[in-house]
């Protein structure tokens, strides 16, 4: 895989893919093209907030699947990514956990 422009200018494919997926109720390509861009993404180590937001995404369209389980675990892979960001004690990292929760 490629590292730099390239590589995000994949995300914002695979990003672009999803949401059309998606609006088209489509949710396991939305789902499979989010989690594309959430591995390429992580693979450019750019800005971590971007990173949890699409990681939510995930987790809010698994719920939508009724697919609870990777729902909670891409919520505790946000957890993570948060706590790496702003502490455990941080607010963001407060209200993943009790969605989680």
């Amino acid at each position: 895989a490629k590292f730099g422009k390239d590589s995000l200018e994949m995300v914002q494919v695979y990003l672009d893919l999803a949401k059309v997926y998606f609006k088209k109720k489509e949710y396991e390509e939305a789902i499979t093209n989010q989690l594309h861009a959430i591995q390429n993404y992580k693979q450019s180590e750019q800005d971590s907030e971007f990173l949890a937001k699409m990681m939510i995404t995930a987790s809010d369209w698994y719920s939508k699947t009724e697919n609870l389980e990777e729902a909670i675990k891409w919520l505790r892979e946000t957890e993570k990514v948060y706590e790496y960001i702003y502490g455990a004690a941080d607010k963001k990292t407060c209200k993943i956990k009790r969605d989680i929760a």
